[in-house]
């Protein structure tokens, strides 16, 4: 191995890094950004495909960098999009009475008309929809609303913790018993069409059709999710559930990244090289090796290069439950989990203009009688 090893291993390190951010690296950063005694490019191509297809990175050439920017600038969109906004402090103002600098503070709110309550709760149900949408393509909402179901069914969840607008106590026992009925008969249909979803998925992950056919059935899990949306949009999920299902969601995402990031390591200690090239090196081992012994190529010991063996594997399984599970590829999984994420900031951001305006109305009232 040459001397400065480490460094250009970082560099592909870096590479790897800025590819699943981006999705894709393109054959001129590829070029540019790795030593040529690391990698030539024209000879080590079909390697290099390989390594980039575990970690979901498509390796395009710059004609095609429009198509995969657009992807990369509807996260970055959705990143600024979700950062909270400051509210600016008057630094001159530091030493007064909090009082007059929170009445000073609500005066620069404008009281809000009639056509600004109905803006804002468009706003309001436009990001809860947006979120709830994802949440339902990645299937993580529907297995969370199913799971309610089960619950509600067994008497281990009340209805006012699912549905909204249960809390009036003059609520009837008849009217909520009614509206549990409802929900349940609701949920069932949603169990039915997520069957035929799980259905259809098991036949593309395991190539069991045509190209043809699988477009068909890809066309009808779209249509399939479509009709789940209008379900659970009829019945108003609670907010708590609606945040349960996103902390759901992060926790698919992050399991994806560390086994992502568990098989860049594994390939950046190996020199650049696919999984595959280390399955290939274990079999050509003498069977008479030691365990401790060291295995030139790579400078690890075979013993080393067995635990790492037998760490992608454990990732790629991951990764692969996770395909089937959500039926979105790694790419997309992320990119739904941004979305999510800009839907929620959205409705709070709004959520947030109507808490200051109605409190703007109190101190407005509270004025005319101090």
């Amino acid at each position: 191995m040459p001397k400065n090893f480490d460094d250009e291993m970082e560099q592909l390190k870096n590479l790897l890094d800025e590819g699943k951010d981006k999705g894709y690296i393109t054959l001129e950063e590829l070029n540019s950004k790795l030593p040529e005694d690391v990698f030539s490019p024209a000879e080590d191509i079909n390697e290099l495909k390989m390594m980039f297809e575990e970690l979901d990175i498509s390796l395009i050439d710059e004609a095609k960098k429009k198509d995969e920017q657009e992807i990369e600038d509807e996260i970055k969109m959705s990143e600024l999009e979700t950062v909270p906004m400051d509210i600016e402090a008057d630094t001159s103002s530091r030493s007064c009475d909090p009082v007059r600098l929170y009445l000073k503070e609500m005066g620069s709110v404008s009281l809000l008309t009639r056509e600004g309550e109905v803006e804002i709760a468009k706003r309001i149900e436009k990001g809860e929809n947006e979120a709830l949408s994802g949440l339902l393509e990645s299937q993580v909402g529907i297995e969370h609303i199913i799971e309610l179901g089960e619950k509600l069914k067994n008497n281990e969840i009340k209805l006012k913790e699912v549905i909204i607008d249960l809390e009036d106590e003059d609520v009837e026992y008849a009217q909520i018993d009614e509206k549990k009925k409802f929900l349940l008969s609701m949920i069932e249909e949603i169990k039915k069409i997520y069957k035929r979803i799980r259905e259809k998925s098991h036949k593309i992950n395991k190539k069991l059709c045509t190209e043809e056919e699988k477009e068909k059935l890809s066309a009808e899990i779209k249509e399939d999710i479509s009709k789940i949306k209008d379900i659970v949009r009829s019945f108003r999920l609670e907010k708590k559930q609606l945040d349960s299902m996103v902390a759901r969601l992060r926790e698919v995402v992050k399991e994806l990244e560390q086994a992502e990031q568990k098989l860049a390591e594994i390939m950046v200690r190996l020199g650049g090289k696919p999984t595959s090239y280390l399955k290939k090196l274990l079999a050509e081992l003498p069977a008479d090796m030691k365990d401790e012994d060291v295995v030139e190529p790579v400078g690890l010991t075979k013993g080393e290069l067995k635990k790492m063996m037998e760490e992608a594997e454990e990732a790629k399984r991951t990764i692969k439950k996770i395909k089937e599970r959500t039926t979105l590829s790694p790419r997309r999984l992320k990119i739904t989990l941004k979305n999510v994420e800009r839907g929620i900031a959205e409705a709070k951001k709004a959520k947030d203009e109507l808490i200051k305006a109605n409190l703007r109305l109190v101190v407005s009232i509270a004025k005319k009688y101090t």
